[in-house]
């Protein structure tokens, strides 16, 4: 234990947390959440007196700088959006509105799966609508869990604990969710999305009753993929994440003109989180931007 207070032994072991398993360096977030727990390891050292404080604490290391850009190839356009979303609710009207969410409230996953009625603050018949965030619902794996769940309810990422956040529904969006509460309603406990069975979308019993689970949404995505996308498409990937309709989002709002500090609002980002990943994407105001807090119809590899 006492090598640790020794820099280059400590400097090491750091080297070997930035490192994969296959020598390549590791991601950002991934060396950030190695060295916080290396960090409390050693810190329940300090008050049993096998060390005098935490040397991590003073040790002069730099993380390594995160390399991983968004492909703007594997970003939909508005249209491409349309037609995936229009496909979705061809074969799955259920789900429209969660992949809706994705897009045009820049949601992510998590939190269009924690969607509830109380969310859903103002619908209008016409125009803009809002939403307020609560929440989100994360699919862990059972050994990972504090109670042995596969689900765990959790606050915004980025938010302490019993905060919101405001998002404003774009008029498409608005239609989509008064169509999906009007068709399908939520599930026992007030959630839009939920395991349901059957063409009509019905919930299942209130003890089968659960948030739809990813796997669900990934098959839904892929399948309406390879209708609406072309060979060469799908290939290279446009689309293939739920998470790159939000992506598609963001950037939608910042080409619209809208500042990058207010579309991290929305997004429930940091600046430099979110323009770290983006960065090369934002082209300005494109000619075609309508009235509203979006913008043009202006990235990615769609039609």
């Amino acid at each position: 234990m006492a090598d640790l207070e020794q820099n280059e032994v400590l400097s090491g072991v750091l080297d070997k947390l930035a490192t994969r398993s296959d020598g390549k360096p590791a991601a950002a977030k991934t060396i950030t959440r190695r060295r916080a727990t290396l960090h409390a390891a050693i810190q329940y050292a300090v008050p049993l007196g096998l060390l005098p404080a935490n040397p991590l604490d003073t040790i002069q290391w730099e993380s390594p700088r995160s390399s991983v850009r968004i492909d703007p190839r594997q970003l939909p356009n508005r249209s491409t959006v349309k037609r995936l979303l229009a496909e979705i609710r061809d074969f799955c009207p259920w789900l429209e509105a969660y992949f809706a969410c994705l897009y045009y409230a820049m949601m992510r996953p998590a939190e269009a799966r924690h969607l509830s009625l109380d969310n859903l603050i103002d619908l209008p018949d016409e125009g803009w609508g809002e939403l307020l965030l609560d929440g989100s619902t994360q699919q862990t794996g059972a050994r990972w869990s504090d109670d042995g769940s596969v689900r765990q309810e959790r606050s915004l990422k980025h938010r302490p604990d019993n905060t919101t956040r405001r998002v404003p529904a774009d008029p498409e969006l608005v239609q989509v969710l008064r169509r999906h509460v009007e068709l399908f309603g939520a599930g026992p406990d007030g959630h839009l999305f939920v395991t349901r069975t059957g063409r009509f979308g019905r919930p299942v019993p209130v003890a089968y009753c659960k948030p739809v689970h990813p796997n669900t949404v990934s098959r839904v995505g892929a399948k309406a993929r390879h209708k609406v996308l072309t060979d060469d498409q799908v290939a290279k990937k446009l689309a293939a994440r739920p998470y790159d309709l939000r992506h598609a989002g963001i950037t939608f709002q910042l080409n619209g003109g809208v500042t990058a500090t207010q579309v991290s609002e929305w997004a429930g980002n940091s600046a430099k989180g979110r323009l770290g990943g983006l960065r090369g994407l934002h082209r300005g105001p494109g000619p075609d931007c309508p009235p509203g807090p979006h913008g043009s119809d202006g990235v990615g590899g769609g039609l």
